[in-house]
This record gives structure tokens, C-alpha cells and sequence, in this order.
């Protein structure tokens, strides 16, 4: 599934952003992104859209997912490969995931939502758009319409959900 971070718009991978120590504004910027992702993951419009997620979230009785796991989701490794990292940007800034007392798992804080057959019937298809196009370009222009729950943009040759 589409996430709303383009890799254009994370830090560099050497940046050295590899702590939560200071409270300098990149690693407030690396926190804020990371707990971004990984609330857009957890969130309702993606959750049941996403069978993996979904899969490894009802595995578990209590819908805790492998803090591991989630760190290894192309788009959180983009921004970190540290977990722990994760971890305490989840622990210290997210307001919709718990991570657990062993520091190894994040659930969300509220229950899963009912499957939304409605979806399709709300859906917009836009093509052709310019090539490079982000994800905020493509909210800015449909946002005047509305407000937009989840949005994707799929590359030519890529997988169609």
C-alpha cells in the first residue's frame, strides 16, 4: 500500500539523525515523521485495506504488532533502521499507538474499525498526472473537494490494490 511519505521527502539515510537525545528540530522532524507512518499504517483507512497488517494485528489477542516488524516497513526504514528508534518516537510522541511494557510491541489504542463497504462508492480515480506528482500536490488539488481519508498514488508498472 501507498503511505503518505514520499522517499524525496525523508532525511538522508547518513544523516546522523539516529537518536532521540537532544531535542534538536531534525530529530523533532525524524520523530514527527516516523510516528506519522506508522499512525498512517495503524490508521482506519489503511488497516483493513492492508491484508499483511491486518494479519500480524489480529494474530496477536490483544492486536499488538512486533515494534521489528514495523520498523522494517520500506517506508519507516527509509526514515530509520534503528527499531528503537521507533520505539521511543512512538513511546514519547504518538497519541494513537501504545507501545507495550517490554518496549517490543505497538497496538492501537483504539479498537479496529467495522469493514467500510461504502469505500468503493467514495472513491476517485484521477489520471493522467504529471509525472513526479507528490502526495501533497495531489491532496491540494482534491482537498477543495472535501476532506480526503486516504489517498494513494500508484506508479506506472506498480501493483494495483
Amino acid at each position: 500500500d501507498e503511505e503518505p511519505w514520499e522517499e524525496d521527502d525523508c532525511p538522508d539515510k547518513d544523516s546522523g539523525l539516529e537518536s532521540l537525545n537532544g531535542s534538536s528540530e531534525e530529530e523533532d522532524e525524524l520523530t514527527h515523521r516516523i510516528v506519522a507512518q506508522v499512525e498512517f499504517y495503524f490508521s482506519d483507512e489503511n488497516i483493513l485495506r492492508d491484508s499483511f497488517l491486518l494479519k500480524h494485528v489480529r494474530r496477536n489477542r490483544e492486536g499488538y504488532v512486533s515494534l521489528k516488524l514495523m520498523a522494517s516497513f520500506r517506508k519507516v526504514k527509509s526514515l530509520t533502521k534503528n527499531w528503537e528508534l521507533v520505539r521511543e518516537a512512538l513511546r514519547t510522541a504518538s497519541t494513537r499507538l501504545e507501545v507495550n511494557a517490554e518496549g517490543t510491541k505497538v497496538r492501537r489504542r483504539e479498537p479496529l474499525p467495522e469493514h467500510d463497504e461504502t469505500a468503493p462508492s467514495r472513491t476517485v480515480v484521477a489520471f493522467p498526472l504529471v509525472d513526479r506528482v507528490t502526495v501533497e500536490a495531489v491532496a491540494e488539488m482534491f482537498s477543495r473537494c472535501g476532506p480526503i481519508s486516504l489517498l494513494r498514488l500508484l506508479r506506472p508498472g506498480g501493483p494495483v490494490p
